[in-house]
């Protein structure tokens, strides 16, 4: 070739080939991303299995919960009719507000009895003192008589020995000197009598029996009297109050409504039996709720019990509420 200054070596023009193919290129692409997709999928299984496995080994969880709260059922002490209503229906109360009254007119009444008997008892008892007093001076007379009538006897006896007098006069006074002897052993016996009947003894030192029974009624009486004003135990929230009537007989005893404690809610859940091997107490316990906010707690009691619905015990652990 004359364009060649060296005949030795040969030179051969480069040429351009053609440009690559666009749609060669998107399926290398595509083919790239479906290997990428294919591998990822599984990997993210294997992860999502991986995690679940491991999740499910440290933690237990469950849906069948329930929020608990304390229920005091509130019971009238005495019997009668209602004269007051003070509360309705899911109002607020403190421990000690009224929540209603049963008629006091009948209570009064026994509270009035009960003092007239205490009187009555202090006034026999002033009775037996005056009578144990009476018979000190009986004993006195007696002695007395047993004296007079000694010396009668003497001088009858003097006399019958000179043949001074009869036998029937001697006779009548010897019959003097036993009914004098007699008369002292009935005055000795009421004293005794008497004074038994002022002893107190060692369940009531310094007060008679009749008296300090008629106090016991009349304290019984009173404590009646002040249980006719019902009044909440605890604080919390008022339940079933409508049940309630002014003039509706009550009967002791019979729930008239109930008081909710609203400061002590915890919550009680039910796990399965697989889940009790290393649950303890005092363990953390997170409690979401779609209701209301979710909170932290701990567990403060573990309890296996027959559920209802199966033969498999389930575990519940009791996890209290915050208050705030």
């Amino acid at each position: 070739m004359a364009d060649n200054p060296n005949p030795d070596i040969d030179i051969t023009p480069v040429t351009e080939g053609p440009a690559p193919d666009p749609a060669s290129r998107r399926s290398t692409g595509r083919n790239i991303g479906r290997w990428i997709l294919m591998l990822s999928v599984p990997l993210l299984l294997a992860t999502l299995g991986i995690y679940y496995w491991i999740a499910s080994d440290r933690y237990a969880s469950t849906d069948n919960a329930y929020v608990q709260q304390d229920i005091v059922s509130i019971s009238p002490e005495v019997g009668g009719r209602i004269v007051q209503v003070a509360v309705e229906e899911n109002q607020q109360v403190a421990a000690g507000d009224l929540l209603f009254s049963i008629d006091p007119a009948p209570f009064e009444l026994t509270v009035a009895q009960s003092n007239a008997r205490i009187a009555a008892a202090q006034v026999e008892v002033q009775n037996l003192r005056t009578d144990y007093q009476v018979s000190g001076v009986d004993i006195e007379v007696a002695r007395q008589d047993i004296a007079f009538a000694q010396s009668n006897y003497q001088r009858q006896a003097a006399l019958m020995a000179k043949g001074f007098t009869t036998r029937a006069r001697l006779d009548a006074a010897q019959h003097e000197v036993d009914l004098a002897r007699a008369r002292l052993k009935s005055a000795q016996a009421d004293v005794v009598a008497a004074r038994s009947r002022l002893s107190t003894g060692s369940a009531a030192p310094g007060e008679n029996p009749d008296v300090a029974e008629a106090r016991a009624a009349r304290d019984q009486a009173l404590l009646d009297l002040e249980r006719t004003r019902v009044v909440a135990p605890v604080a919390g929230r008022v339940a079933q109050s409508t049940r309630l009537q002014i003039g509706q007989m009550m009967v002791s005893g019979l729930p008239a409504l109930s008081i909710v404690d609203d400061k002590n809610s915890w919550v009680e859940a039910n796990f399965k039996e697989t889940d009790l091997a290393r649950m303890k107490v005092g363990q953390k316990a997170k409690s979401p709720s779609t209701l209301i906010r979710s909170w932290n707690s701990t567990a403060v009691s573990i309890a296996s019990v027959r559920a209802p619905d199966r033969n498999s015990p389930s575990c519940r652990p009791r996890m209290p509420m915050p208050t705030g």
